[in-house]
């Protein structure tokens, strides 16, 4: 008796199984490349959002132990019950004096500085800088790679300024220099020496910070907890719960508010993990986007799957055959599944190529990116190259298991003896790719729902009244640079008369803050003979503006008068003043109701505890008219918001000039820097944006989504579009002599087109039917994301399996062109 052949079932049977199927690779170019394109597409998408996640969710922070870093807030300041709120000063030092669950504990700043160098060595340029305590580094655990950090002495105000820079500001401005430690820079125009250079890739509080200076807390404004500017991080003592700090934090600003009440001041404190605080706000949506790119991944699943069963069918021989010369089942499957764990791990391998180009383009748009990603890129590092090849040998197993089992459990020796062929085979493999293909439909119209309802969520916001005027409008950011006062109102009262002298300039106006361009600041305030009702507090949006602001930037005055130069506080006895303020539309009506607010008088809290601390007496603004109502974030409904008149500004870092042109907004820039370095060399125009641009910036966390969403949805459409097409063109293969067999007995092309139409639409009518309420019930995690459209928008939801089927349609069209095309004489005579 012949020996029967053994195949090993060791490791070098699987090493022996992978170096035939490569050398099966070559034989069919095509099959190989479209499925290593399907699971690139899928894989590479998948590992692009995951390196996202990874770098913002699940890496630490780069500090030392970072396990024990705190983000501190205040919560519940006046009537507001917000829970995440800054700090006050005050509150600040009573927590680093009281609280003894903490090791250290700093607080920051952040807004742009103008740099220039000595004797104007240097152009003036804006950098995004940070103010901090003098902890904070050492805190971190950062060291500078030259020099040192701040020490107490220089963390007082008036002490002698001194800067730390990134190591991206050193190389990019100064050349990577020598000496750099040592040199002095002119900062907001005054003289600072530089101490020290951080490390490559260190930014934090955010990505673009470049400049770092002691925050140099007055001791006046060190007392006030009214005023709540500062963020504040800590290290925790080892073994110290977070739980616990918060609650001792809490107990010592609630205990402060019982022997001081006051409208501005914290009930209490709250606390999180550094890193859970970072993406507080951005963890919803990354996550979302990680369920959405993993459904693209099963359809990409699926699609190989139905590649492999299709190349499969055409080897029954060829395993017949190998079952003939001892192979048995696990022997055969292990085969086939070496075929797909392959075809996945070359999937990957380019996935992760994919990744890698595009992750560094996707996080520099992701929301909440800039706190995490210091260093400004997306790192590709083991968990990232391990979730690559866990992903893909997930996909191998599951795109390759199935078709495996279905293809080694048929009677071979009968398909042997068939020559391949066997009906029944046939019919039972055709059902379960029609089935596959249904899975398909059903995921994507899940994805293609969910891109509808943010594409109409993103049209809804920016159909959003701004309030402004969003044509031939630019603004640019200058500097408020620490000048005598004298200097400052000169500056400033001839700043808009140069611009408006511009050839091209309408109007041109100043303010300290810009519409829909985030928070800016806010303050409570009384109305003079109103108490405030029981339990609430007054509290809107503060704005400066000058008389041209409202022209310029087009809100609208409703009633009443906007300011004339003679408006505003403060000694000036060339231009004597009177305290006038405008009110909005929604202040209006919140806080007046029926009742007329012109002539009315009302003062802020601000101001009412410099009149307790120095005892002048706070100014009552009259209100002398009312302005249109202008969101600070695109989408948010209008804050009750007051404006002053721009000489009543007094803690703004910097000034936005509003320009309302003829033409091109643009062509006016040159003129407007060189208008400002006439009036002062060092200051710096920076950050030019049409009024377009801010509704555009406001939007962009949701224009993320959208575009993500979208692109998911438009390569589902793709893929599922590729699986019918393969699904229906397999069968026109298999059934070519039943078709001819139906041609040579009168039927017509159109019959043959329309029989092979039907079968290719009837999954997709499946699959409509199966995602729909899957849709239904998936698209509720979106709610948080969506903005004036419903979870479950009629519009979409008849829309997209339109779309769906429409490229349906498209897909089985050709394989019915073909099947409509065949020669019934030709095949005929082959079979």
């Amino acid at each position: 008796m012949a020996a029967r052949v053994r195949f090993p079932d060791t490791m070098s049977g699987f090493l022996q199984d992978f170096r035939f199927t490569l050398r099966a690779f070559r034989k069919r170019p095509a099959f190989i490349f479209t499925a290593v394109l399907v699971l690139a597409l899928g894989l590479g998408a998948n590992t692009a959002i995951f390196s996202i996640v990874n770098a913002m969710l699940l890496r630490p922070l780069p500090f030392r132990d970072p396990g024990r870093l705190a983000r501190l807030y205040e919560r519940g300041i006046g009537s507001n019950g917000a829970l995440f709120n800054s700090v006050a000063p005050g509150t600040f030092f009573d927590w680093q004096k009281l609280a003894h669950s903490f090791e250290a504990m700093a607080g920051y700043m952040t807004g742009p500085i103008t740099l220039a160098g000595p004797h104007d060595s240097l152009a003036a340029e804006r950098v995004d800088a940070a103010g901090v305590t003098w902890q904070f580094f050492s805190m971190l655990g950062v060291q500078p790679i030259a020099g040192r950090t701040f020490t107490a002495a220089e963390d007082r105000h008036g002490a002698p300024r001194v800067a730390l820079v990134s190591w991206g500001l050193w190389q990019s401005r100064f050349g990577g220099a020598s000496g750099m430690v040592g040199r002095h820079i002119r900062l907001d125009g005054q003289d600072a020496l530089i101490i020290g250079i951080l490390p490559r890739g260190f930014t934090f509080p955010a990505r673009g910070t470049q400049l770092w200076i002691p925050a140099a807390i007055g001791d006046d404004t060190a007392q006030r907890h009214d005023t709540h500017f500062l963020s504040v991080i800590a290290r925790l003592r080892p073994g110290v719960a977070l739980d616990q700090a918060r609650q001792e934090i809490d107990a010592i600003s609630a205990r402060y508010r019982r022997s001081n009440p006051g409208d501005a001041i914290a009930r209490g404190a709250n606390a999180l993990p550094l890193q859970e605080a970072l993406v507080r706000d951005a963890r919803p949506g990354l996550l979302l986007l990680l369920a959405a790119v993993g459904c693209v991944l099963l359809i990409s699943c699926v699609n190989v799957a139905n590649l492999l069963l299709a190349r499969g069918s055409g080897r029954t021989v060829e395993l017949a055959i190998r079952s003939a010369a001892g192979a048995g089942r696990p022997r055969l499957v292990r085969l086939l599944m070496a075929e797909s764990i392959l075809l996945a791990l070359c999937g990957a391998a380019a996935g992760l190529a994919f990744a890698a180009f595009v992750g560094d383009a996707l996080a520099a748009r992701a929301p909440g990116a800039d706190a995490v990603l210091s260093g400004g890129a997306v790192p590709l590092d083991g968990r990232v190259f391990a979730f690559a090849v866990a992903a893909a040998l997930a996909v191998g197993i599951a795109s390759g298991l199935l078709p495996a089992l279905r293809i080694s459990r048929r009677d071979l020796a009968q398909c042997l003896r068939e020559g391949g062929r066997s009906a029944t085979e046939g019919r039972a493999h055709g059902r379960f790719r029609r089935a596959l293909a249904a899975v398909e439909v059903a995921l994507s119209l899940v994805l293609v729902i969910a891109a509808g309802l943010l594409g109409r969520s993103f049209a809804h916001l920016l159909a959003t009244d701004s309030g402004v005027r969003t044509d031939h409008t630019i603004t640019v950011m200058i500097p408020w640079l620490e000048m005598p006062d004298a200097r400052a109102r000169e500056f400033f009262r001839e700043l808009p008369q140069r611009l408006d002298s511009i050839p091209g300039v309408l109007s041109a106006g100043l303010s300290n803050c810009l519409p829909v361009d985030g928070h800016c600041n806010d303050n409570f305030f009384y109305i003079e003979g109103h108490p405030n009702p029981p339990g609430q507090t007054m509290d809107a949006l503060q704005r400066n503006a000058d008389p041209a602001y409202f022209a310029a930037i087009g809100i609208p005055l409703l009633r009443g008068r906007v300011f004339t130069p003679e408006d505003g506080v403060g000694p000036d006895p060339k231009h004597p003043r009177r305290p006038v303020i405008l009110i909005s539309q929604s202040l209006a009506k919140t806080w007046f109701g029926v009742e007329d607010p012109i002539g009315k008088r009302i003062y802020t809290n601000a101001a009412m505890v410099r009149e307790r601390a120095t005892g002048i007496p706070a100014p009552h603004y009259e209100i002398v008219g009312i302005v249109g109502d202008v969101p600070d974030e695109l989408g948010r409904p209008p804050a009750p918001t007051f404006y002053m008149p721009l000489a009543d500004a007094t803690e703004s870092d910097q000034i936005y000039a509003v320009l309302h042109t003829r033409g091109e907004p643009h062509s006016v820039i040159a003129q407007v820097r060189a208008e400002v370095r006439r009036l002062n060399p060092d200051l710096a125009v920076d950050r030019v944006r049409t009024v377009r641009d801010l509704i555009g910036q406001s939007a962009a966390d949701q224009q993320f989504h959208m575009l993500l969403f979208g692109s998911f949805a438009a390569l589902s459409l793709l893929l599922a579009g590729i699986g019918l097409y393969g699904v229906l063109s397999f069968a026109v293969a298999q059934r070519r002599a039943e078709i001819g067999v139906r041609m040579a007995l009168g039927a017509g092309r159109r019959e043959v087109a329309g029989l092979i139409l039907r079968e290719g639409m009837r999954p997709v009518l499946a699959g409509v039917a199966a995602g729909l309420p899957a849709a239904a019930l998936v698209c509720r995690l979106l709610r948080s994301l969506l903005y004036g459209t419903a979870v479950m928008d009629p519009a979409t939801f008849a829309l997209a399996p339109l779309l769906l089927m429409a490229v349906a349609a498209l897909a089985c069209y050709l394989p019915a062109l073909r099947a409509a095309r065949i020669d019934p004489a030709v095949t005929l005579r082959g079979e």
